[in-house]
C-alpha cells in the first residue's frame, strides 16, 4: 500500500515540480552562454562596450538567482499546499475512508516531497557551479543555509570519503526534519475550530522558536564550559558538524512524525 501512495503522490507532482527542475537548467545553460559572451567584450578596449557588459552580466546574475530561489520558494509552497489539500483539505475525506493505515500516509507523502526537495537542491547546486564557475559555496549556501555545506567546516585533516557521506546523510535527516515540522504545524492547525491556516503558521512559528531556544541552550552549555578561543568557535559552530546535526534531525523528525500521527490517528476532525 505504501508503494501505491508514493505512486499516487508522485503522479500528482511530477508535472509541475519536473518542468520547474527543466527551467532551472534551462536558465542556469542560458545565463552560461550569456556570461560567457559578455565576457568578451568585458575585456575590450572600448569602456563603454566593457562597461555594458558589465552591467549586462550583473543583470544576468541577478536575474537567474532571483528566479532559481524563486522555483525554489515556489516548489516548497507547492508541496505545502499539496500536503494540506490532499491531507486535511476536500481530497482528504476520501484518503482517510481508504483502508491505509496512517504510518503510510504520512511517510509516503514525506519520501515524495524529500525526494522533490533534494531533487532541486541537486540540480541548483550543479547549475550554481556551472554558472559560478565552480565557486558555490556562497550562492548555495545563502540559499539553503549551514547544513547543505557542512563538510566546508571540517578542517582539511579530518575531510574524508565518510565525513562527506555522513555530513550528506544529516543534511537529508534535516531535510526530513523540515518536512515533519511543516507536517506537525499543520495537523496541529487542524485542531483549531476557526482560523486552520493561521493556527497552523502559528505552530510552526512556535517550534521555531523553541528549536532557537534549545540550540541556543546547548550553544551556552558549550561556551560556559568552553576553554579557549576553540572551545568558544565550538560553542557558535557545534550544530554545524555531521554529529550533532545529525543527531537532532533524527530527533526532530521523530517528534514531528508522533505529532502528526497522533493527530491524524486520535484527532482528526474533517469538517
Amino acid at each position: 500500500m505504501l508503494g501505491k501512495l508514493m505512486k499516487y503522490e508522485w503522479k500528482a507532482s511530477w508535472k509541475l515540480l519536473l518542468p520547474a527542475n527543466l527551467v532551472i537548467v534551462c536558465l542556469s545553460v542560458m545565463t552560461w552562454i550569456a556570461n560567457n559572451v559578455a565576457e568578451q567584450s568585458l575585456l575590450s578596449e572600448d569602456r563603454l562596450d566593457g562597461l555594458l557588459s558589465g552591467i549586462f552580466i550583473l543583470v544576468m546574475m541577478l536575474s537567474y538567482a532571483l528566479s532559481v530561489i524563486t522555483v525554489f520558494v515556489g516548489g516548497a509552497i507547492y508541496l505545502i499546499y499539496r500536503f494540506y489539500t490532499s491531507t486535511y483539505g476536500d481530497q482528504g475525506y476520501l484518503l482517510h475512508t481508504l483502508p491505509v493505515d496512517k504510518h503510510h500516509i504520512i511517510v509516503a507523502k514525506a519520501l515524495v516531497s524529500a525526494f522533490w526537495i533534494l531533487m532541486m537542491a541537486l540540480v541548483i547546486y550543479m547549475s550554481a557551479w556551472l554558472v559560478c564557475g565552480g565557486d558555490t559555496k556562497d550562492f548555495f549556501g545563502e540559499i539553503f543555509g549551514g547544513h547543505w555545506y557542512l563538510p566546508i567546516y571540517v578542517s582539511e585533516e579530518e575531510l574524508n570519503v565518510f565525513t562527506v557521506i555522513m555530513a550528506i546523510v544529516a543534511a537529508v535527516a534535516g531535510v526530513f526534519a523540515k518536512i515533519m515540522q511543516v507536517a506537525a504545524s499543520i495537523s496541529l492547525g487542524q485542531l483549531s475550530a476557526n482560523h486552520k491556516v493561521m493556527a497552523s503558521f502559528g505552530f510552526y512559528i512556535a517550534f521555531r522558536v523553541l528549536q532557537s531556544m534549545l540550540e541556543g541552550m546547548i550553544s551556552v552549555l558549550i561556551i560556559m564550559f568552553a576553554d579557549g578561543a576553540e572551545g568558544l568557535l565550538n560553542g557558535f559552530m557545534w550544530h554545524y558538524s555531521w554529529e550533532p546535526a545529525l543527531i537532532i534531525g533524527l530527533l526532530y523528525s521523530t517528534l514531528f512524525y508522533l505529532i502528526t500521527w497522533h493527530v491524524m490517528e486520535h484527532r482528526l476532525n474533517l469538517e
